[in-house]
């Protein structure tokens, strides 16, 4: 069996598309996989399964929260091994000079179009910046915030709209402590 990282987007968010961790684990472990386990409530989940393919793991799941709650939840799945490259990779961290918690992930459901892609590539805001990865397994943005990701431009919703594709955020320090819960599991 492989461990999968499952990543909701939008649960537990202002009152709304409210999931208790607790039922959702018994759920998923009712569908077939294995050692669900949870990190905070905003839906980074931990899972192995015998399956391998990502996208018919993230179709399933996704089909279960429908059914279950009764509305549309984006669900991305990746491998233990990517994570634990994502952890590791984060260009803005080499220095040392910044916070962890101005770092942040955003992942990309699909690879955008490289028309998209270069509309976005010299955008800025204030001190913000990022860099995207679209040579890994799944592509990814490394974004830093030395002003917040309250206060940025440069947030999930930003790079939905401008690259057309799902995405969800996770900071630095979910990235890194979801790595820990993969190497202690």
């Amino acid at each position: 069996m492989k461990t999968f990282i499952c990543l909701l987007r939008g649960i537990n968010v202002s009152g709304k598309n409210k999931i208790k961790m607790a039922e959702l684990r018994t759920k998923l472990s009712d569908v077939g996989l294995v050692d669900v386990s949870t990190y905070i409530q905003s839906g980074n989940i931990l899972f192995k399964s015998a399956k391998d393919d990502v996208e018919q793991l993230a179709t399933e799941i996704k089909g279960m929260l429908m059914t279950e709650y009764g509305y549309e939840v984006p669900v991305l799945v990746r491998s233990s091994a990517y994570w634990n490259q994502v952890a590791e990779d984060h260009p803005f961290q080499e220095t040392g000079e910044e916070p962890l918690n101005q770092l942040y992930v955003t992942f990309l459901k699909e690879k955008p179009s490289d028309e998209l892609l270069d509309s976005i590539k010299d955008f800025t805001y204030k001190e913000d910046v990022f860099l995207v990865n679209v040579e890994a397994e799944h592509p990814m943005i490394y974004v830093y915030c030395p002003g917040g990701y309250g206060t940025t431009k440069l947030n999930n919703n930003f790079f939905e709209r401008k690259l057309k594709v799902q995405a969800t955020t996770r900071n630095w320090k979910s990235v890194q402590k979801i790595k820990e819960l993969i190497s202690n599991g």
